[in-house]
């Protein structure tokens, strides 16, 4: 789930980019949108929206699937 996850996160960030619905959002800080989002709790339109993005092709995955 880590690889899964962490593609989730990128997809939701250029989707949502500079939103609460971003993953690492620039507005919550520098030190934030840099490492501080690794460390925090996701706030809960990352959680609502990142649901909603098409994953799809990365569940269709062999590779990505072994790997996750």
């Amino acid at each position: 789930t880590h690889l899964s996850k962490w593609i989730r996160d990128h997809r939701t960030h250029h989707r949502f980019t500079e939103t609460p619905a971003d993953p690492h959002d620039a507005n919550r800080g520098f030190f934030f949108s840099h490492v501080g989002w690794l460390m925090m709790k996701r706030h809960p339109a990352v959680i609502e929206y990142g649901s909603k993005v098409d994953m799809s092709d990365i569940k269709a995955d062999p590779v990505i699937q072994f790997f996750d």
